[in-house]
């Protein structure tokens, strides 16, 4: 386990294997504590940027970090970006970025806002605040498919605020059938475990071996539900999972057994266009269990009957942005009340600018790391136009370079 105190300006950049205590890093790895300006060679690393602690006292504990190759590029008052090597290209990738305000800037600020872009599309607004009950710290976790051998995450300025960034994960999602396509990213809006928790505990690596955040729900008496677990082992479902998520479940409170309603206690903006992943396993073998799915108010799904001490998931897309609820109900065949042992919800990364050629972006990348070359090569070098390097690009569906 490594223990890390976020600090002004900190960036944690996690790599392929875990690190198993405070200062200790495998064989063949280094810290480098001034990685954020220029270019850092390809080398397996952890960056620690400009450290100056705080005397607020918050720290976080990261557990199961996992090895990346990273450029940190040198950034402008724009624009900053730090890019992943993703290997497999065409392979899927789940990248998180976590954000402590903590007082950042030495200048007593309260909040910042700025924009997070995935290679060159709007990912999500960074929004900080620390007046709330989490001190200004905030996760944004995608999930998208390799386009190039290189992956752009990118903070933009919008004035409101120097952006930077506490932590910056990547793993491989290897076969997890999430949804997406090199036209189609995920951006997490929410993941919970059905588990009963008034200090909002987190299930993740080593239980998670991608490391996802599994929160607990807050189960208030107005939510309807009761909680019931099991000891016996559950195998993972086809989405990988953790059995320490799945050995947990909300049925319906007495009274009500045949329908069981959640309602998302999120107060932020549900998008537009959103994906559900609702997660089942069930615990008694002596009765059945059938209940068909909905999504805000939506359409029923056909019959689920989810295995005993068999992981299961079923996924539904909706469009309603009122807020998320789900609704499970008994049906006539069912001895037992729905169940449910946790969900998952992501809104949609609109994919609507063109890139640059993977080519081309593969071999600048090359030419940037070989000859540590300085000079502000940040991200897409043709995407967003805004952002485009002078004269380099032929602009077209796929951009292509035509000089340096």
């Amino acid at each position: 386990m490594a223990l890390l105190a976020f600090a002004t300006g900190i960036v944690v950049v996690v790599l392929g294997v875990a690190v198993r205590a405070a200062g200790q890093l495998p064989p063949g790895y280094r810290t480098d504590p001034y990685g954020g300006s220029g270019t850092v060679g390809m080398k397996r690393y952890i960056v620690l940027d400009r450290i100056e602690f705080n005397t607020s006292g918050l720290y976080a504990e990261i557990t199961g970090l996992y090895h990346i190759w990273i450029g940190v590029e040198g950034g402008t008052t724009d624009r900053n970006c730090y890019t992943l090597l993703t290997n497999d290209v065409g392979g899927k990738y789940i990248v998180q970025l976590e954000f402590l305000h903590g007082n950042y800037d030495n200048l007593g600020s309260t909040s910042v806002r700025f924009n997070l872009m995935l290679g060159v599309n709007h990912w999500d607004i960074v929004n900080l605040d620390t007046d709330d009950d989490d001190y200004g710290y905030r996760a944004y976790t995608a999930v998208f498919v390799a386009w190039a051998s290189w992956a752009p995450v990118c903070l933009i300025n919008i004035g409101q605020g120097t952006p930077f960034v506490s932590t910056v994960e990547l793993r491989p999602l290897e076969n997890l059938p999430y949804p997406v396509m090199a036209n189609q990213s995920l951006s997490l809006f929410e993941r919970r475990s059905m588990r009963w928790s008034a200090d909002n505990d987190i299930v993740r690596y080593p239980d998670d071996q991608y490391d996802r955040y599994w929160y607990a729900w807050d189960l208030k008496e107005d939510d309807q539900a009761s909680n019931i677990s099991t000891q016996s082992p559950i195998s993972a479902s086809q989405f990988a999972v953790p059995p320490r998520v799945l050995e947990t479940a909300f049925v319906p409170a007495v009274g009500n057994s045949n329908e069981l309603i959640l309602r998302s206690k999120r107060a932020e903006i549900l998008p537009r266009d959103h994906l559900v992943i609702l997660h089942f396993a069930v615990f008694q073998n002596n009765k059945s269990r059938q209940f068909a799915a909905s999504v805000d108010d939506g359409t029923q799904s056909s019959p689920i009957s989810p295995g005993y001490l068999s992981g299961s998931s079923i996924t539904i897309w909706s469009s309603d942005s009122a807020g998320f609820s789900v609704k499970l109900t008994a049906t006539a065949m069912s001895d037992l009340s729905p169940i449910l042992n946790a969900y998952e919800v992501y809104g949609l990364i609109i994919h609507d600018n063109p890139t640059t050629s993977p080519q081309d972006f593969d071999a600048i990348m090359a030419i940037k790391h070989e000859y540590g070359i300085k000079k502000n090569w940040m991200g897409d070098p043709c995407f967003p136009n805004n952002f485009a390097s002078d004269g380099w690009c032929r602009m077209q569906q796929m951009s292509l370079m035509i000089k340096l």
